[in-house]
């Protein structure tokens, strides 16, 4: 049975705020941020818990992006879809789709650089696996910061501690040394 949970990830401002078993409240035991479970969350009551913990809506930032796949070997994550601010024609979306399966990192890169600075067309989300997280899962990550989690077995506190997500958070960068195409940064 497929289960999907759909989180809003928050920046905590301060590391001196204790967080409080609450349900549908998970914090990343690693990074700075703390996630909302959509289901119990909405805007009900979310103001008092943003103002009790010192949270911050945060928006990922495109160039975090390009370092999650980038490194995407380093992290062990297999990016396996991409989407836009803008729809992509047919054409488009089979060359994305063909470098994807191809885990070929370069041409994804060039790819996505053509849509941003060319077509202004902003990535709008990443849907990857991450190998350290057993099972068949997806995990997707918006830009404004919404994580979908599938059949992940509840492990969200582990996942929201990953490197893979330090890194769309603005909180990880992989160590440059170990990458061959670290030279496009």
């Amino acid at each position: 049975m497929s289960v999907t949970i759909k989180l809003y990830l928050y920046k905590l401002l301060s590391r001196e705020v204790t967080i409080s078993e609450t349900e549908g409240v998970t914090p990343s035991f690693e990074w700075n941020l703390l996630a909302l479970d959509r289901s119990i969350w909405r805007s009900h009551g979310l103001h008092s818990l943003e103002t009790k913990y010192m949270l911050k809506p945060f928006e990922v930032n495109q160039n975090d992006f390009d370092i999650l796949i980038n490194f995407s070997n380093d992290l062990k994550v297999h990016v396996l879809a991409i989407e836009f601010t803008e729809e992509l024609t047919p054409n488009e979306e089979d060359e994305l789709n063909r470098s994807l399966k191809e885990h070929n990192i370069e041409r994804t890169l060039e790819f996505i650089n053509n849509q941003r600075y060319e077509n202004h067309n902003d990535i709008e989300t990443v849907t990857f696996q991450y190998d350290f997280i057993p099972g068949y899962h997806l995990i997707n990550f918006s830009r404004d910061a919404v994580l979908t989690l599938e059949n992940t077995d509840n492990h969200v506190q582990n996942i929201l501690s990953t490197q893979p997500i330090g890194v769309l958070s603005g909180k990880f960068i992989p160590p440059f040394s170990s990458s061959k195409e670290a030279d496009r940064f």
